[in-house]
């Protein structure tokens, strides 16, 4: 991953290649953290850059939940027992 806290930054190849959106400069890449392409116009990169930010906060959302609905399983069973098949299992 990127040393970069930036929501707008997009690491791929285990850093080989960073996609960036700069307001001033637009889209570009870095290769091995030197700067390599400008897509300056170029909307479906753009587009597709967007693309995959929102989806990576979808994804960040949802694992949010999940770890939330597996806490609620846990206090439920440790308030009620492991039910399995109509039976209360005390022991887990």
């Amino acid at each position: 991953m990127s040393n970069r806290e930036n929501d707008d930054v997009v690491v791929l190849c285990d850093g080989k290649y960073e996609f960036v959106r700069d307001p001033a400069y637009g889209l570009k890449c870095l290769r091995h953290g030197e700067s390599w392409r400008e897509f300056i116009g170029d909307n479906a990169v753009h587009e597709l850059f967007g693309e995959v930010l929102r989806l990576r906060g979808e994804l960040s959302m949802a694992q949010d939940e999940i770890e939330s609905l597996v806490g609620d399983l846990e206090a439920c069973r440790e308030e009620c027992g492991d039910i399995r098949g109509g039976e209360v299992d005390e022991a887990t």
